[in-house]
């Protein structure tokens, strides 16, 4: 585990690549579901990205509590991380390219069709726009493939 965090710590550290900012840039909606929370460069974390990865590691959407306001705030610091570590990765050639993950995309896609299901309602039903289901295929090749170098046990 420590491994894993100080892998992360150093794709932090080499992720010049954004910088990401606290406040929602000027002109952004105010409240709402895609309200932008931060931005990595020109990549925005919004709420709606911060609840799809609460309902995914807590099995739960935030609420207005307190304490889910907190876990709002770390979930999406959790996710500028994890999109400067995504695009030094990319830079580094240590993780998969954009091409691998835009050929992992089709597969996933093919997949959902033989079941019977398009693209566009998986993505309805998971809350995700296209664009940032890519980013998350990128995010899971990209890091599989840097653990898979560099994570010893």
């Amino acid at each position: 585990m420590n491994v894993i965090r100080s892998a992360a710590v150093t794709l932090v550290m080499l992720a010049a690549v954004g910088i990401a900012q606290e406040e929602p840039p000027a002109g952004a909606p105010k409240g709402g579901e895609d309200r932008v929370l931060a931005r990595v460069g020109k990549i925005p974390i919004t709420v709606n990205d911060v609840q799809r990865l609460a309902q995914q590691t807590l099995r739960r959407r935030l609420t207005a509590s307190e304490v889910d306001q907190r876990l709002m705030r770390f979930l999406a610091r959790e996710l500028v991380t994890r999109e400067l570590a995504r695009q030094a990765l990319q830079k580094s050639k240590w993780g998969a390219t954009w091409e691998e993950a835009m050929l992992e995309c089709r597969r996933r896609q093919e997949m959902l069709e033989k079941s019977g299901r398009t693209l566009s309602d998986y993505l309805k039903e998971t809350g995700i726009s296209k664009d940032a289901w890519a980013r998350e295929v990128h995010w899971q090749l990209a890091w599989k493939r840097y653990l898979e170098h560099f994570a010893t046990e």
